[in-house]
């Protein structure tokens, strides 16, 4: 009996030695099991999310870019795509090569351009090639194993999308535009206040920035804020929002236009028939009252008078030019027309050149085969004018490099650069040669070596550059009593 009682108590000695090691293993597997649940979780809410219209969406290789400060770059061409637009190689203004150094995104409203290193981006509608508006953008665009990339912020403006990243939850969150006007406009239909938001494109871009272009059943419109609080009361028979000043410009009962400023006051009292941005810089607006058109500043000042039948002139005519803004030449001459003769003004207003030409630039035809009609001549900070049915070129400053004696002044594209010519009695003349861009651009050089002469002696002509016979036919006549003599210097051109 003794034998079995010791046999039992150390059985169950066994038993429990046995029942504490399973609970070790138990409570260690436990501590793993925690672990491994806390490391999933760890990962999890340190692994990306990306959310796009409030569906959790994977995030695609490679879109994303989180620097250790918290900046944001996003791959130019995936996020487009991805938000609906559509992506091309190149600049869309010059309609160049498959430039990898710059792309464009396009959607069937607006075109928004990219170049590498740069911290500024262009937006424009499809088929307006003349009428660019810049945006400043935080950081330039680089480029990362072979693929452009953008900030946030640029991203935002192109694609017109709210686009926020939470560093907390590590979550990147985007709403698209199209969402966005469909959400408000339910909302604002179920209150029934408003009959919907505007549906120009341009006006809904303003929720962007918290501020809803709203219309009542009578066609009134006005804006109100994320609040629902009147900034602009619905009165007024249109509203255009501009997205470069977040400005309103709003349209009265009696058709007259102003400007509106976010805060609700007015920028420019409604007095106007027309009113246009014309330079965001300067500050200058294109006015029209009385059927005639004139330049204001921001306050309203009169910067040139309201008495001209045009401002500005249309670049179609000069596609080779490169002109980004129809109303300022080379970022500072206003071409101003008046019963069909056509002047330069300055933008503060000062007259750069009299109301007294037959036109801006050349627009005839050459003998040459294809040639391009010309305007300005960005090398030589040089425009093209006409007067008694020949041309000339003045500078910025309204002085004349040559006078108006030339028959035609043109460009011809070769190797992806316009030469320019001009044609002097009957002889064609490379520009380069007679002054050439290193000369226009160095007025430091000493003009005697780098002066040109157009002399004209009864019908026989010569021009030099230097010490280069450029022109034909000379042909010298001491007694010749008639002659036209005309001197360009570097220091001029």
């Amino acid at each position: 009996m003794e034998m079995i009682g010791k046999t039992m108590m150390e059985e169950e000695k066994k038993n429990k030695r046995l029942m504490k090691i399973i609970i070790i293993v138990i409570v260690l597997l436990a501590i793993i099991l925690l672990a491994l649940f806390g490391a999933i979780a760890y990962l999890s809410s340190t692994k990306l999310k990306f959310v796009v219209n409030g569906q959790a969406t994977k995030v695609p290789d490679g879109m994303f870019i989180i620097e250790e400060d918290g900046n944001v770059y996003i791959s130019i061409k995936q996020f487009a795509e991805l938000v609906g637009y559509e992506t091309f190689n190149g600049e869309y203004k010059l309609i160049s090569e498959e430039d990898p150094t710059k792309c464009y995104i396009r959607s069937q409203n607006e075109i928004a351009s990219f170049t590498l290193e740069l911290d500024k981006i262009y937006k424009t509608k499809p088929g307006v090639t003349n009428n660019f508006e810049y945006y400043s953008i935080s950081k330039p665009v680089k480029n990362v194993n072979g693929i452009l990339y953008a900030p946030m912020d640029a991203m935002v403006l192109a694609t017109n999308s709210q686009i926020t990243y939470t560093k907390e939850n590590n979550q990147i969150t985007v709403f698209t535009l199209p969402y966005l006007v469909t959400y408000y406009n339910s909302k604002l239909q179920t209150e029934g206040k408003y009959l919907g938001l505007s549906e120009n494109f341009d006006n809904q871009k303003a929720i962007l920035y918290n501020m809803f272009v709203v219309q009542k059943e009578d066609g009134t419109m006005g804006v109100i804020s994320g609040t629902g609080e009147d900034i602009i009361g619905t009165k007024y028979i249109d509203i255009n929002f501009l997205e470069n000043t977040k400005e309103f410009f709003v349209t009265t009962e009696e058709k007259t236009v102003g400007i509106i400023l976010p805060t609700g006051k007015f920028k420019i009292v409604p007095s106007y028939q027309e009113l246009k941005l014309m330079d965001k810089e300067s500050k200058l607006y294109l006015a029209k009252k009385n059927d005639k058109y004139g330049v204001i500043d921001d306050n309203g000042k009169i910067i040139i008078y309201l008495e001209y039948d045009k401002i500005g002139i249309e670049p179609s005519d000069f596609k080779s030019d490169d002109i980004t803004n129809e109303y300022i030449l080379l970022d500072t001459c206003i071409p101003v027309k008046k019963s069909d003769k056509w002047g330069l003004y300055g933008k503060n207003g000062n007259m750069i050149l009299p109301v007294e030409y037959e036109g801006l630039g050349f627009e005839g035809t050459t003998k040459d085969k294809g040639t391009n009609k010309v305007l300005i001549i960005p090398d030589y900070d040089a425009i093209v004018v006409k007067k008694d049915k020949m041309y000339g070129l003045v500078d910025t400053k309204g002085k004349e490099l040559i006078p108006c004696i030339l028959e035609e002044i043109y460009s011809i594209t070769e190797a992806g650069q316009n030469n320019y010519y001009i044609t002097y009695q009957g002889n064609k003349i490379n520009l380069q040669d007679l002054v050439p861009k290193e000369s226009a651009n160095n007025t430091q050089q000493n003009s005697n070596t780098n002066k040109t002469n157009i002399t004209n002696t009864n019908g026989n002509n010569t021009i030099n550059a230097g010490s280069n016979t450029v022109g034909q036919n000379h042909v010298d006549n001491t007694t010749q009593t008639s002659t036209n003599q005309v001197n360009i210097t570097a220091n001029q051109v």
